[in-house]
């Protein structure tokens, strides 16, 4: 009767040791997968975080891009307003005083670089 006590015992202690370790891996498994979603929920923050700052950025550039299309066009209206130069034909007395003068500064010039050699 004895054997038959201990047996029962002993199945006991390894039913016991059995559910144990069961609970143990349980505890661990749920343990590894909260620090999982912990990890997931920073990650997802870190990643949120980024969005935000760049939709700023995204948004500052539209607007920056708006004042330069507005001082584009105002610049655009500026430049359409200035008058243009009108050109004149010259007298015919007026290229003949412009062909002269080239001739003697072109002649002084010839005679600065042979004085020079």
């Amino acid at each position: 009767m004895s054997d038959i006590i201990y047996a029962v015992l002993g199945g006991l202690v390894l039913i016991l040791g059995a559910l144990f370790g069961l609970q143990k891996g349980k505890t661990k498994k749920e343990t590894k997968e909260k620090e999982e979603a912990q990890q997931e929920v920073q990650r997802l923050t870190v990643v949120t975080a980024v969005q935000a700052q760049a939709n700023e950025v995204k948004d500052e550039l539209a607007g920056k891009q708006k004042d330069l299309s507005r001082e584009k066009e105002e610049v655009e209206k500026e430049i359409e307003e200035i008058p243009q130069e009108e050109t004149h034909e010259l007298s015919p007395e007026l290229k003949k005083l412009a062909a002269a003068q080239y001739d003697r500064t072109h002649s002084r010039y010839n005679g600065v670089l042979d004085d020079s050699d």
